[in-house]
C-alpha cells in the first residue's frame, strides 16, 4: 500500500506515521516561528504568553 502526502510517498502506514511524527516534533518543538516572536509553538503555548491576534 502506498501512502502519499504532498511531499513524499510512503511504502507503509508505519513509515508514514514515524516520518510525520518526526516532522511534527521539529515543527512544534524546535522550529521557531516569526508570528510567535521567534519561539517554537510548544514554548509559546506553555509560557502562556501567546501574541495577540488581530481582530
Amino acid at each position: 500500500m502506498l501512502i502519499v502526502n504532498h511531499m513524499k510517498v510512503y511504502e507503509t502506514a508505519f513509515e508514514a506515521k514515524k516520518s510525520i511524527g518526526v516532522w511534527r516534533q521539529k515543527y512544534n518543538q524546535e522550529r521557531r516561528h516569526y508570528s510567535l516572536n521567534r519561539r517554537a509553538p510548544d514554548a509559546a503555548y506553555c509560557s502562556g504568553k501567546l501574541p495577540r491576534q488581530a481582530t
